[in-house]
């Protein structure tokens, strides 16, 4: 989505130039699709809609620190940042494309629910944080008090819903939710009030609660699925990992790594991209907002690019 930074500092922008002073005679062109608090899973529409048409030869799906969460209708509900179970987030009533498990074990792709809309509060909040994010928002919180105290109350006058780090509000939906006959286990072998951000819980080694277990096992059928479309198209597909995910050794990056590895998906790494051009992790986000700034957005181009210059002929229709 990128609301972040202006259009000519984008990712696939940065990615178009820096082809046609590399690889010119492949006159490369590219294109961005994407929302806030979506993953994989959710995505697969914006494919079918808007990426097939153009025939792409190349399909690269940027992979976050949150995308296991989101790519959970379950997790999504838990931690909703607007609305009521009967708004927006009832984890069988769920805006966008969702996976879910059969009885039988098997994952099914469901259409977004007919009958839910996403509230207008998130919209409200994005003008807000499209006007005020990245370098204005870090000057002026940098040496305004007035203005950290403002942004407090706007959180909570009109994000008052947000339990990212809430964990008495997430055990609390959490209980609410367990009575939904979908749910009844949602709270099996992990306790809200000793995680402060849901995403984390992907860094735990090991074996995992069931609900964040069914949240990477929803990751790998995105990944199945999008493959399955490019294999029909004839185009490749990679996966871009943000430097969110870390690198190896980190398990975020390892889970998607490893299910990428057993489907064939070229991996290419922002972190170790980052480190390995002498740059700083932290100047690759905003100081108040881990979203890439320009240079973020420019080393994922970049590291795409290096990756495009090791396998042309994807990109060659000759």
């Amino acid at each position: 989505e990128a609301r972040e930074v202006p259009i000519a500092d984008k990712f696939h922008i940065r990615l178009e130039e820096l082809a046609a002073e590399r690889l010119p005679r492949l006159d490369i062109t590219a294109s961005a699709y994407g929302r806030i608090d979506t993953g994989q899973v959710n995505q697969l529409p914006y494919y079918d809609r808007f990426a097939r048409p153009l025939r792409p030869n190349l399909v690269a799906l940027v992979f976050v620190s949150n995308d296991y969460q989101n790519n959970s209708a379950v997790l999504q509900t838990l931690t909703r940042r607007y609305g009521h179970l009967d708004r927006y987030g009832h984890p069988e009533k769920f805006p966008y494309a969702a996976a879910y498990k059969r009885e039988d074990g098997g994952i099914e792709l469901r259409p977004p629910h007919p009958d839910i809309e996403v509230s207008g509060a998130p919209v409200a909040m994005g003008l807000f944080a499209t006007y005020f994010n990245g370098p204005v928002l870090s000057r002026v919180l940098s040496v305004s008090y007035f203005a950290n105290w403002a942004r407090a109350k706007w959180t909570v006058l009109f994000a008052r819903e947000d339990t990212l780090d809430r964990p008495d509000i997430i055990g609390a939906r959490a209980r609410e939710m367990s009575r939904l006959p979908c749910c009844r286990n949602v709270l099996d072998g992990w306790d809200p009030a000793h995680i402060r951000v849901i995403r984390r819980m992907f860094k735990k080694e090991g074996a995992l609660p069931p609900v964040f277990q069914d949240a990477v096992d929803y990751t790998g059928f995105a990944l199945d699925e999008f493959k399955a479309r490019a294999d029909r198209d004839g185009a490749a597909l990679v996966i871009l990992s943000s430097y969110t995910t870390g690198s190896r050794g980190d398990p975020l990056f390892d889970r998607m790594n490893a299910m990428a590895r057993e489907r064939g998906l070229p991996v290419i790494d922002q972190y170790a991209y980052i480190k390995r051009q002498g740059h700083k992790i932290e100047d690759a986000h905003f100081q108040h907002d881990f979203h890439w700034n320009a240079d973020g957005h420019l080393w994922a181009a970049e590291a795409l690019m290096e990756w495009i210059e090791r396998n042309q002929d994807v990109c060659d229709d000759e």
